[in-house]
């Protein structure tokens, strides 16, 4: 069961819906908020590090990721988690691997996400992207008394 949804501002030039919709009758094309599929969604793929990926990584879901190597600028640091992602073999710069990874783990995509390389990049992904905290409450009451301190040093010693 497939579902497609097309990128919100599915450029008119790209006609991306219009041509999977000719190519693909029997794929399912859907306008809903990505967010509802996630509760039944078993494996994501992802053609570009959008904010879907940030919601299925932060998920635990199975994702494949594939984009253009280079195509994108990126940050050191996340061009250090992409390098990672790309070893432990969830990133790929071309579709026809990742549509080959996607054929292979299909019947079971927990069972391919729970590799120990994958879990280790996924935990560093969350840590700088998408943290989660069952109680964020310390760390916010921290970063505020943080900011506070370095706010009162600062006015303190610019007088």
């Amino acid at each position: 069961n497939i579902i497609y949804q097309a990128y919100p501002a599915d450029s008119p030039t790209l006609q991306t819906h219009a041509f999977l919709e000719q190519t693909f009758p029997e794929l399912k094309i859907t306008n809903q908020s990505f967010q509802e599929h996630f509760k039944c969604c078993r494996l994501v793929v992802m053609p570009y590090p959008g904010t879907t990926m940030h919601f299925a990584l932060a998920a635990n879901i199975p994702t494949i990721l594939f984009w253009e190597k280079d195509f994108f600028v990126f940050s050191r640091q996340f061009q250090h988690i992409a390098d990672r992602m790309h070893d432990c073999g969830m990133l790929f710069y071309n579709p026809v691997d990742a549509a080959l990874v996607v054929e292979t783990i299909y019947n079971d995509p927990e069972k391919w996400m729970r590799d120990k390389d994958r879990r280790a990049c996924v935990k560093l992904f969350q840590q700088y992207y998408a943290w989660t905290e069952e109680n964020p409450l310390p760390y916010y009451k921290n970063f505020f008394n943080d900011v506070k301190k370095f706010y009162r040093s600062t006015v303190c010693n610019s007088k």
